[in-house]
């Protein structure tokens, strides 16, 4: 086994989430175990927050969870050890850890050459296995995957979630189609960039009139206040004459009777919030309208999107950082949704 001497410390500290709520969330010293044949171990140096670790934190997700673990999926760091038989990877190699464990191709509900869709339960980070939120942690060495020396580890750790979810959303955006994003949180934000740099048209929506002007400077070809304009559904077919070619709804029961009517007959949503059954209603059969779930993405995706991101035009939009220590402070302040953008965790080392 290959290691860096001395990064690699006998114990590491580490959050762990045993219940639901503040009183749940503790941070622990425990043991470092070593890389197993096939397995890397990668010293954390940035993790980003999704609203899905606040929902996690209240107990209010929709998914099960399985108490205790690690909070946090997303993050970046530099391999520090490598087991027996890994190819590909050495000690001092920079990656981003997947937010699927196994699932390496394919689209959706298809066949890939690895594990697609959904696969076997346990293999989510940070709801069915442990997260990110660790100063070291052992991954098998297909569940990690190098970054370009150009890119910093904290846009890298924004990417597994939130920057795949909005690729695998976006599947089959050609330029000329127009794209409808929703708010400014990370998928939306990458969504919005991703979209302009295909050609597409995107009008974006928001609450917040500061926000909404933000995301034309983003690139947002229109955007729309939600909070002056409640029927906003409305106001993007205006926009539009026949509605958006495709919608990227990131929030779920809320918004599906506005998203339906910014879409046109034929036209797609991506759905990435939590929608229930009424959702697929005979609104979609009679307008001929598809909706696909998106439930974030595989190796590959992440691949293509870190290769996109190479190319310009496309970055994360990072708003606030903190401390390792600062994890309770860094949830509430996701949670208040004041946020324009991802919010890190830093591994600065003491």
């Amino acid at each position: 086994m290959a290691t860096d001497p001395g990064i690699a410390p006998a114990t590491i500290r580490a959050y762990v989430l045993e219940r639901p709520g503040p009183a749940g969330l503790s941070l622990v010293e425990r043991r470092l175990p070593a890389p197993a044949a096939g397995q890397v171990m990668v010293r954390m140096r940035a993790a980003s927050l999704n609203f899905r670790d606040v929902k996690i934190f209240r107990g209010s997700y929709q998914l099960p969870v399985h108490l205790p673990l690690v909070p946090l999926s997303d993050g970046a760091g530099e391999i520090v050890a490598v087991g027996d038989g890994v190819e590909g990877l050495r000690v001092g190699d920079r990656v981003v850890c997947l937010y699927w464990e196994g699932w390496r191709s394919g689209a959706q509900l298809e066949d890939g050459d690895g594990i697609s869709d959904r696969p076997a339960r346990g293999r989510t980070k940070s709801a069915e296995v442990d997260g990110v939120a660790l100063e070291r942690a052992v991954y098998d060495a297909c569940d990690v995957l190098p970054i370009p020396d150009e890119m910093s580890y904290e846009a890298a750790a924004c990417l597994p979630c939130a920057g795949v979810t909005a690729w695998n959303a976006l599947i089959g955006v050609t330029s000329g189609d127009t794209v409808l994003v929703m708010g400014s949180g990370g998928v939306s934000l990458f969504a919005l960039q991703i979209a302009r740099a295909r050609g597409a048209r995107v009008i974006a929506t928001s609450r917040d009139e500061g926000k909404r002007l933000r995301l034309q400077e983003l690139g947002a070809s229109e955007t729309v206040n939600t909070s002056a304009e409640p029927e906003w559904g409305r106001r993007v077919r205006e926009l539009t004459g026949d509605g958006v070619d495709l919608a990227v709804d990131v929030i779920g029961d809320a918004t599906v009777e506005q998203t339906l009517a910014a879409t046109r007959d034929g036209g797609r949503i991506s759905a990435v919030g939590n929608l229930s059954g009424s959702f697929i209603s005979g609104t979609l059969l009679e307008r001929g309208i598809t909706a696909r779930p998106v439930v974030v993405g595989s190796r590959r995706m992440t691949e293509e999107l870190i290769d996109a991101m190479g190319s310009g035009g496309i970055r994360a939009v990072i708003d606030r950082s903190f401390a390792f220590g600062e994890l309770p402070e860094a949830l509430d302040y996701l949670a208040s949704g004041d946020q324009f953008g991802k919010v890190l965790l830093r591994f600065d080392e003491e």
